[in-house]
């Protein structure tokens, strides 16, 4: 019996019972006690026909599952774990067992960290909780609990097409979370004196956001990783032996760095002049092929390509005559060592005003609003805007929109899906000559 059967067992909840409390809560009322911004359509029928005492009963079960599976200990998310389950030797298909266990584990894990989500908001202040982004964001998982508990168990377990439309609508659902979460931090944040200058609140909202942003990481790698293994099962690309989900043994990090680095000059052509744009010189490790999950690179890189082009290009714009500058990248890996590789960044964009260097990994939603309006009348700030800012990539993987600035979240995440993989990221900034960006990743050592 899996942890979810267990957990609603012990609790004393049947699974439509849950489904219907977390449809009540999602349209009626947040975990705090709070109105949510959605309207209801038929929901006081619902309502009406169950007696306080059910309600109380259901929801208090409800709100015992979600704390008992927030603290549940889960397998640590790295290289082993996404290559765990892959078909057997000489096959292109899980058998039905080797299906019906990691489905097991995956639900569960989804169910655990939806429930840790669930517990991180409903912690924090109480005036954070009532902003009407926040609310939705609470709404959306607690949809998605909806949905995980909604399932048939454990005979749905054994279908593959339940299990990727659940994927599928975890990832839609959250596609634009934090988009509305930083929208609504930054009108929290910006809007109450009381919170902005309270400092222990200021801490609780970054551990808030450390926390949430790591478990919604998490969250995305399982999903889009299942999606990817039954999309190979499908179409027989495991008997490639090159991919493994999102994992890829053949990635070539210099032609993954320029096809990054044209979409950044793609939408810098929006905005800058095009005779301004920076180059791209590979000086080193053009040939250098690894194992890696590419989806995770391509968004670091984008990070780091369009911090560096924005910089170069606007430290251009200041000189009597500009020039188009150059970005160089070198890639490094040690014939002792090939479970390493190190990709260095070199711009000439001025470097990281020294007021700003000790915040480069903070979260600058509390400063964003405020930048903007300065950028309007100071040259100074709108270079401090082009190191501080991030392309709006909404935290995942693949970005959605032109936009060259965004939520300030693009280095802190970096670091968070660095680090997730025991990698690291170092800058060395000179300011006013350049900054050089030293990525670490370590690699997975592919099966044979």
């Amino acid at each position: 019996m899996t942890v979810v059967m267990r957990s609603i067992t012990r609790h004393g909840c049947g699974i439509n019972k849950l489904s219907t409390l977390c449809l009540v809560n999602r349209r009626f009322t947040t975990m705090n006690g709070l109105k949510t911004a959605a309207q209801p359509s038929n929901g006081n029928n619902i309502l009406s026909t169950m007696g306080f005492e059910s309600y109380y009963n259901i929801r208090s079960s409800v709100e015992s599952l979600i704390q008992d599976m927030a603290k549940r200990e889960l397998p640590t998310l790295d290289y082993d774990f996404l290559m765990k389950y892959k078909p057997l030797s000489g096959q292109t298909k899980f058998s039905t067992n080797q299906q019906y266990i990691m489905n097991i584990q995956y639900m569960n894990m989804l169910l655990a960290m939806t429930c840790q989500q669930l517990d991180l908001i409903q912690k924090i202040p109480y005036i954070v909780l009532l902003n009407p982004k926040i609310e939705l964001t609470h709404s959306l998982y607690l949809k998605t609990l909806e949905s995980l508990l909604s399932c048939n168990y454990p005979y749905d377990l054994y279908d593959q097409s339940k299990m990727s439309m659940i994927m599928t609508q975890f990832l839609n659902d959250h596609e634009d979370t934090l988009v509305t979460l930083s929208g609504g931090l930054q009108e929290v944040i910006g809007s109450n004196s009381e919170v902005n200058s309270n400092i222990n609140n200021k801490a609780l909202i970054t551990d808030f956001l450390n926390k949430h942003l790591l478990i919604r990481i998490k969250m995305k790698l399982i999903a889009t990783h299942y999606l990817k293994l039954m999309e190979q099962q499908s179409t027989g690309i495991q008997d490639s032996k090159d991919h493994i989900g999102i994992l890829d043994s053949k990635v070539n990090l210099a032609s993954l760095i320029k096809h990054n680095f044209d979409f950044i000059t793609d939408m810098c052509h929006l905005q800058y002049d095009p005779t301004l744009l920076p180059q791209l010189r590979i000086i080193v490790g053009k040939q250098i092929t690894v194992s890696t999950v590419p989806i995770i690179l391509e968004y670091i890189m984008t990070e780091i390509l369009k911090n560096s082009t924005r910089a170069t290009v606007e430290q251009s714009m200041k000189q009597t005559h500009p020039a188009c500058g150059i970005i160089d990248v070198s890639i490094f890996q040690e014939k002792e060592n090939l479970n390493e590789v190190t990709i260095k960044v070199s711009d000439r964009g001025g470097g990281i005003p020294l007021s700003i260097e000790p915040h480069i990994y903070e979260y600058s939603y509390t400063t964003l609003h405020n930048k903007h309006k300065q950028a309007k009348t100071s040259s100074t700030d709108t270079n401090v805007q082009s190191v501080m800012e991030d392309t709006t990539l909404t935290g995942d993987v693949q970005p959605t929109n032109n936009n060259i600035a965004g939520m300030g979240f693009g280095l802190p995440l970096c670091k968070l899906y660095l680090e997730l993989f025991d990698g690291k990221m170092e800058i060395q900034n000179l300011f006013g000559y350049g900054t050089d960006t030293y990525l670490t990743l370590q690699l997975p050592v592919w099966p044979k």
